[in-house]
């Protein structure tokens, strides 16, 4: 990533999290595009200024015609970048992919750096965080895969890692505070976004002094220089009058000759007088693309071939190879040239991948006896992909024996456990299957059900109980003046509504009977009358409505009726 500053000495530090905030449309004029930093480096101490880049993230390096955008801001002991400080503003960005790099520096050397990649699409605010994790660490290490640029927990790691949830994020350092290492007396550990930071106070310091996160410094002198670890950028960072001393540049093979200046370990295994050298090589480095080994050996097999790593098959799977050896730097398949695509090498001679005594892979063989229907052909099942199939309709090979070929019918009716296919079970809920041609299908269905949606796939789903399907298919159940409920297939009454009854004993008519008549109060055949009165059936309750002439209900009940004489 040579468009980025000084990454041959430091990495990201730990972890970035976008924050994709749109605000408004997009203009005629482009983007708006904030970012702001959380760190918990000491800035005037660890880091005096930071470096922005915007870089689409198709272009490898900013050059004529480029649109990668720069800025470096100074830091400022009155921000707080452990909450989130602005670092930078990008007016008039194209919507697209672009990596964002974030770099501390110190005297214009980098100190920690977070490469980040993202998709702008929408006026934002991007906020970048960088701990102290990783200071001074290089990126990617031995070992690591090239994109693996940025630092995260002390890992290397793609910048497709930005919230550290995606999978190319290495496993995280905390879930909560309690699992960070314990920082100095004046300050406090925290936990974000599974990265282990630290909250500075200042305010626990005396006058003049300011808190450092080592508790082995805690507060300090503002004044003065602060030792911090020693790291290969030119600087001194542990106050001692000397750059860079712990580094010996003349030897040290990630720094040979100058910082950041690492060797290449195929063609080196060290550093002489500040030049990578091959120890094995009379100290000088493989030349002609040959590799550092037991000297510089040529280059005459197929996983090493003319060139240091190449390797004759490294773009073709291991079972369909395109050569067999290595002869003058060159990949042969035999006696002859390296196959082309479409073959492959098998024993010494290149044969087509729909080959059917090698089909898909050397040695992979298919079954043919002629005029057996169990015979098969060599044909492409996917892209790339051989194998061999059936050459008869309705015919399978389900037990997986190369000797016997295609030996199951799975084409023909009745078999419904390979119906259509190896294994393809006819399975009908709530019934039984059958299969007809080798397409799966419903046979019957269990009593009290039926296919009402007239589908396989779902088989006899309905069951036949139900106020919408009462004994059959779209059979409601709905009767006069009562709650339906649907028994044995047969629509009948669950319960009358207030004020009716079933006094037929039927449930085709439902509560056919109100029962606030006098003839049937309050119940089937109950009759309301009353002595020496007229009466009425009121809420299902016999009362009087008044008293005959020379009639009266003394007492104030109704049950008696009108039981005294008043004339």
């Amino acid at each position: 990533m040579s468009h980025f500053r000084a990454l041959q000495t430091l990495n990201t530090a730990a972890l970035g999290v976008v924050l994709t905030l749109s605000t408004t449309s997009c203009s005629d004029s482009g983007l708006e595009v904030v970012v702001e930093l959380r760190t918990d480096l000491v800035p005037e101490i660890e880091f005096d200024s930071i470096e922005t880049e915007l870089v689409p993230a198709g272009e490898m390096a900013p050059g004529p015609g480029s649109s990668a955008r720069r800025t470096e801001t100074p830091a400022t002991r009155s921000g707080d970048y452990f909450v989130g400080f602005r670092i930078a503003e990008f007016s008039d960005v194209v919507p697209g992919t672009y990596l964002i790099a974030v770099t501390a520096l110190l005297e214009s050397e980098a100190v920690a750096q977070r490469v980040i990649r993202v998709d702008i699409l929408a006026n934002s605010a991007t906020r970048v965080i960088l701990t102290r994790g990783c200071r001074g660490a290089a990126c990617p290490g031995a070992g690591d895969d090239s994109d693996a640029t940025s630092c995260v927990g002390g890992l290397c790691a793609s910048p497709e890692c930005v919230t550290g949830r995606e999978p190319a994020c290495p496993a995280r350092e905390c879930g909560s505070a309690g699992d960070c290492s314990a920082p100095a007396a004046c300050a406090s550990a925290a936990c974000v976004n599974g990265l282990c930071l630290v909250d500075l106070d200042d305010t626990q310091c005396p006058a003049g002094e300011r808190c450092h996160p080592d508790p082995m410094l805690g507060c300090v002198d503002a004044t003065m220089c602060v030792p911090l670890e020693e790291i290969c950028n030119r600087a001194d960072d542990d106050c001692d009058g000397i750059a860079d001393e712990d580094f010996d540049i003349l030897t040290d093979f990630n720094h040979c000759g100058a910082c950041g200046s690492s060797c290449d370990s195929v063609t080196a295994d060290g550093c002489r007088g500040g030049t990578c050298e091959c120890s094995s090589n009379r100290g000088s480095p493989c030349l002609e693309g040959r590799c550092c080994s037991t000297g510089c050996e040529p280059l005459d097999s197929v996983t090493g071939c003319g060139a240091c790593g190449f390797e004759c098959n490294a773009d073709r799977p291991a079972h369909q190879p395109s050569a067999d050896r290595c002869d003058g730097g060159g990949c042969r398949c035999g006696g002859g040239a390296a196959c082309a695509e479409g073959s492959m090498c098998c024993a010494g001679t290149c044969v087509s991948f729909d080959d059917p005594s090698h089909c898909g892979t050397c040695g992979s063989a298919c079954f043919n006896a002629p005029g057996s229907p169990a015979s098969q052909i060599c044909a492409e099942s996917g892209p790339g992909s051989y194998d061999c199939l059936c050459s008869a309709p309705g015919r399978s090979d389900c037990d997986g024996v190369s000797s016997n070929g295609c030996e199951t019918d799975t084409g023909s009716s009745g078999s419904v456990n390979n119906c259509g296919g190896c294994g393809a079970r006819c399975l009908v809920t709530n019934g039984t299957p059958a299969c007809n041609s080798g397409v799966c299908a419903i046979a019957s269905c269990n009593s009290r059900y039926a296919d009402c949606l007239g589908g396989y796939s779902n088989g006899c789903e309905t069951r036949l109980a139900s106020l919408t399907d009462c004994g059959g298919c779209g059979i409601t159940c709905s009767l006069n003046n009562a709650t339906a409920t649907c028994a044995a297939g047969s629509c009948a009454v669950a319960s009358c509504d207030a004020g009716w009854a079933d006094c037929s004993g039927g449930s085709a008519d439902g509560c056919e009977t109100p029962i606030n008549t006098l003839t049937n109060c309050g119940g089937c055949g109950i009759t309301c009358s009353r002595y020496g009165a007229t009466a009425t059936c009121s809420s299902g309750s016999c009362r009087i409505l008044s008293c005959n002439s020379g009639n009266g209900n003394c007492n104030g009940r109704d049950s008696d009726g009108c039981e005294c004489a008043t004339g």
